[in-house]
């Protein structure tokens, strides 16, 4: 009995991230999305997607706001997908503390009515601590919006 319990716990033990650390969600990261747009606001473009400023006024309406410097042309829109900040606090199992300010800011630059580059603000995240994945950092950016990391 106490032997499948130690297994049991040893397992679990194993299961866990393995990371100690703190990461801190602030501030603002545009990525780069896509040459394309979908057809809903904030999801990545198709092949076939849009790629036109009429296209971008058929398939998500019009932006909040324009922008015109010169043939370029800046359409800002707001994502459906809340934005977090705070900090998620890693101590064996990760802990988020991160509360909603807002949502995602897109932007949509246009030369001559052609999409010309889609991106999508995202939380910056630093890490210090030791994590598995990565080793002892301080300060460390997450690179890339991949799943749910990176992505607040």
């Amino acid at each position: 009995m106490i032997l499948h319990a130690r297994l049991l716990l040893a397992g679990l033990l194993l299961l866990q991230s393995s990371c100690i650390g703190i990461s801190v969600v602030a501030g603002r990261k545009p990525e780069e999305i896509s040459k394309t747009i979908g057809p809903s606001i904030g999801k990545r473009g198709f092949s076939d997607g849009g790629k036109t400023t009429h296209d971008a006024l058929t398939m998500w309406g019009e932006p909040r706001r324009k922008v015109v410097e010169d043939t370029r042309e800046y359409w800002l829109y707001r994502s459906e997908d809340l934005t977090w900040r705070g900090a998620e606090i890693f101590v064996i199992i990760p802990l988020p503390l991160l509360i909603p300010v807002g949502h995602k800011r897109i932007v949509l630059e246009f030369d001559h009515n052609q999409l010309i580059s889609y991106t999508i603000s995202h939380a910056r995240q630093r890490h210090f601590g030791y994590f598995l994945w990565e080793g002892l950092q301080f300060g460390k950016e997450t690179r890339d919006c991949t799943g749910g990391w990176g992505c607040y």
